[in-house]
């Protein structure tokens, strides 16, 4: 957590906005979506270990995408 509370505010959005741009892309299959958001959401500190975090955000930024149902 100290990790990623040390980077820059702009960074960290910046790194944000790509991984939900990338799961929101309809252009992309939903494991496409997928895979591309966790790569690019793994370069913060904190959502590099498992996915469970990272899978939490992205699905709130695009639960009718990330659903599995």
């Amino acid at each position: 957590m100290t990790d990623l509370m040390s980077l820059p505010d702009t960074h960290v959005r910046a790194v944000t906005e790509r991984a939900v741009t990338a799961v929101r892309d309809t252009t992309l299959t939903r494991s496409e979506a997928a895979r591309t958001g966790l790569g690019i959401i793994w370069e913060l500190p904190g959502f590099r270990t498992g996915d469970a975090l990272a899978s939490a955000v992205l699905t709130a930024a695009a639960p009718q995408r990330r659903s599995t149902r």
